[in-house]
This record gives C-alpha cells, sequence and structure tokens, in this order.
C-alpha cells in the first residue's frame, strides 16, 4: 500500500531494494506490476 502513495509522476526513477530468500520474486513481480501499469486500464 505505501508503494501506491508515492506520488511519483510519469518519468520518475524509483530505486527499489529488497532483501530476504524471496526478495528477487518480489522485486521481478514489482517490476511486471509496474510494466502493465499497476493493472489500471485505459481511459478512453
Amino acid at each position: 500500500m505505501a508503494l501506491m502513495t508515492l506520488e511519483a509522476v510519469s518519468g520518475t526513477v524509483l530505486r527499489v531494494h529488497a532483501s530476504g530468500p524471496e526478495a528477487e520474486a518480489a522485486l521481478n513481480e514489482l517490476e511486471a506490476l509496474v510494466a502493465r501499469k499497476f493493472d489500471i486500464p485505459d481511459e478512453q
């Protein structure tokens, strides 16, 4: 939830770090979510 409240505008560069046994998987999933634009439908 905290990630959704960053209020970063388009083009903002974010650096994210994770640690722990599932860190790589978590970062990969986060990257995929951002690439999908947080699953928010495009406005028509």
